[in-house]
């Protein structure tokens, strides 16, 4: 695990953001190809599940039961499990992965909001 003593440190940049803004984001982590499975998985989740009303849910909640090869290679990078060890401590669980559907907004817009996030 990273130190958190190095004030340059991502690992201590990531929990800054976490605790201010709710969310951190770690850029670059997974590339196109995996996040177009990403993707995928998520949509044929949804078709699968039964979901009330004509609108289909934004989160999927226990991915790793439907998707465990995919998920757990995405739990267990390096820097995410650190961060995850630095904020909840050195025996996480990962029992409950939730992956969400967010659609994207340009940087403008989100410059307008009330945080000013853009993800």
């Amino acid at each position: 695990m990273e130190t958190l003593d190095d004030s340059n440190n991502p690992l201590k940049k990531h929990i800054h953001e976490f605790k201010t803004q709710g969310f951190t984001v770690f850029p670059k982590t997974f590339d196109e190809t995996w996040m177009q499975r990403a993707r995928a998985i998520f949509e044929e989740t949804v078709n699968r599940i039964p979901y009330e009303g004509e609108t289909p849910p934004t989160n999927l909640i226990n991915l790793i039961e439907h998707a465990p090869s995919h998920t757990l290679q995405a739990i267990t990078v390096p820097k995410i499990l650190d961060f995850a060890e630095a904020i909840i401590g050195p025996y996480v669980q990962l029992e409950s992965i939730t992956y969400r559907r967010i659609p994207s907004i340009t940087k403008t817009k989100a410059a307008k909001q009330s945080r000013g996030g853009y993800h």
